[in-house]
């Protein structure tokens, strides 16, 4: 079990998971895949998923709003 803040894909992308045969499981939030002796699986707690979200929804929201700003004011040149 690997402990640390955040979610797995956000450090691990589709591509890895295909190289690293690592089987996700959005469900219960956990990462496996095959390692040197065992199988290794990285989990994290819903709570940590959730902030992570808003938190993404939160910068896509700013971005929106500050093309729409650029192009308000390329309207008024």
């Amino acid at each position: 079990m690997v402990r640390f803040l955040g979610t797995y894909h956000v450090i691990l992308g589709r591509p890895c998971y295909a190289k690293f045969m690592a089987v996700p499981n959005y469900t219960y939030l956990k990462l496996k895949m095959s390692g040197p002796n065992d199988v290794i699986t990285i989990s994290t707690m819903s709570q940590n998923a959730y902030q992570c979200n808003i938190e993404c929804i939160e910068q896509a929201e700013a971005k929106v709003e500050k093309v729409s700003l650029i192009t308000s004011l390329d309207g008024l040149a």
